[in-house]
């Protein structure tokens, strides 16, 4: 689920060379496009309701030689955010991996960074505005998916590293990666990420 502050600025092609890199290291590479902040229906809580539609269409895969058993949700920045919430509801997911996740949109919504402000659009207000709808969309404090894992670099400039430490998940931090990194094949996030979903495939 690829990233971009939840806005429409950024689309599919954003996680295109991730995805690639990924199908050709021999991974079934499901990338997902959701309506985002700036289209008809996007921001909270269209931008769920479209993850949560692609990962049930997974269901009818079932002809092709994927393995339905062994399901990772991944997401990059916001996208990583939505792959939490969504991992909290889906059924009979393998793992979940949040690269540079954005794990509380609570605290997210008080920086003053450019995808800090975004988080305004995307919810429709400030969280004094709209405590509930906030809650509903906070990965803190949910029951997160069994065998999650968040991946973050201590030199993020656009997701603070403290966005990474959930107690429920387990947490790798790669010096010198920043925000980009993980999108990025090549980069040494990217060989961490390799390693990661090796791992976790082989559980």
């Amino acid at each position: 689920i690829h990233g971009g502050c939840w806005l429409n600025a950024y689309d599919i092609r954003h996680s295109f060379p991730l995805g690639t890199a990924l199908a050709a290291a021999g991974y079934a590479v499901w990338s997902l496009e959701y309506r985002r902040s700036g289209d008809v229906g996007g921001g909270w809580p269209g931008s769920l309701e479209d993850i949560r539609q692609g990962i049930a269409f997974t269901s009818s895969l079932e002809d092709y030689p994927v393995d339905l058993d062994r399901l990772v949700i991944m997401g990059h920045s916001a996208g990583g955010h939505l792959a939490l919430l969504a991992a909290t509801e889906a059924e009979n997911i393998h793992a979940v991996v949040g690269l540079a996740a954005i794990t509380d949109i609570v605290e997210y919504s008080r920086g003053e960074n450019s995808c800090q402000t975004a988080t305004l659009d995307f919810m429709g207000g400030t969280y004094e505005d709209n405590p509930a709808a906030y809650e509903a969309a906070n990965p803190v404090g949910k029951s997160l998916a069994p065998n999650t894992t968040l991946l973050h670099g201590n030199m993020d400039a656009i997701v603070p590293l403290e966005q990474s430490q959930l107690s429920a998940a387990a947490t790798v931090v790669i010096d010198g990666a920043g925000h980009f990194d993980w999108v990025h094949p090549g980069t040494a996030a990217y060989h961490v990420l390799l390693s990661t979903l090796e791992d976790i495939f082989q559980q």
